[in-house]
């Protein structure tokens, strides 16, 4: 049987939405974080987050260079 990869989308990076995505990447699942405002979509497509909670934006920083969060607006 072969196994099928499954690609995750969290729709919105707020605060709830950030921080869920995180945590989805950092128990091994690829996704996209969907987000619409384009100067929030430009900041974390540079591995930045708009807002700070304490250990969060260097969390999203390393799921992101590592390829396991990519941000899009569709």
């Amino acid at each position: 049987m072969k196994t099928q990869s499954r690609r995750t989308a969290v729709v919105g990076a707020g605060y709830v939405g950030v921080a869920t995505a995180v945590g989805l990447a950092e128990n091994g699942h690829p996704l996209l974080l969907v987000e619409q405002d384009s100067d929030r979509l430009a900041a974390l497509e540079d591995g930045r987050i708009s807002f700070h909670e304490p250990g969060l934006p260097e969390a999203y920083a390393t799921q992101h260079a590592a390829g396991r969060i990519a941000p899009t607006s569709a």
